[in-house]
């Protein structure tokens, strides 16, 4: 009985979900956790920020997530839901932690990989996970070893519009946003495959429903 969402609201919720916390934060690369996209009454309930509640429902509709977490079924507030089998099969996605932007995608790796780098190749990856990352790895290290002074964070902090190749930079700020641009394109088509997953669900979902879809 609730309305099928329009195009803006799929486009705003599946840029939303792309930040979710579950996939973003807690989702691991030898790890997928799985998503399920629903459409919920109360989509958006218990969740802070500026996209929770009645302001979530406004922008993106009734649509929302729910996970897998500790073998059940759950809203992202932590409420136990029941699936029918159809919905969790059609509508599942199994996806990695994923980010929408290069600055986003740079410091996330860096923070999950850098610390560990000698045991990431231990990790229970898929094939190719483990190139992506094998890849990916000199990339974190060398965005990590440029260490930036205060005024040199600051300076990157505000000015996101910085390009690497800006030769009026001094030299760390310019290698550190070099490193970070280059570990962004190798990232961002990771991002691209794991988003189209949630938009196939979506279009499944759909179809279960007999909408006809943008």
């Amino acid at each position: 009985m609730m309305s099928w969402p329009e195009l803006d609201q799929q486009l705003a919720f599946v840029a939303w979900a792309t930040k979710a916390l579950p996939w973003a934060e807690l989702f691991a690369f030898d790890a997928p956790g799985a998503l399920v996209v629903v459409l919920a009454e109360d989509a958006g309930a218990g969740r802070e920020g500026d996209l929770a509640g009645a302001e979530h429902r406004r922008r993106c509709g009734a649509l929302d997530l729910v996970r897998r977490h500790e073998g059940a079924w759950q809203r992202l507030d932590g409420r136990v839901v029941e699936l029918a089998p159809e919905v969790a099969e059609r509508m599942r996605c199994d996806v990695a932690p994923t980010f929408d932007g290069a600055a986003d995608a740079a410091a996330a790796i860096c923070l999950r990989f850098g610390p560990r780098a000698g045991r990431m190749m231990q990790l229970r990856l898929t094939e190719p996970q483990r190139a992506q990352l094998g890849r990916l790895q000199p990339l974190v290290d060398q965005c990590a070893s440029h260490v930036l002074d205060d005024a040199q964070r600051r300076l990157v902090q505000e000015h996101p519009e910085l390009r690497g190749d800006s030769p009026e930079l001094e030299a760390p700020v310019r290698g550190y946003l070099q490193s970070q641009e280059q570990l962004g394109a190798e990232y961002l088509p990771l991002h691209r495959r794991e988003t189209a997953k949630l938009w196939t669900a979506i279009h499944r979902l759909g179809a279960l429903l007999g909408y006809r879809l943008h």
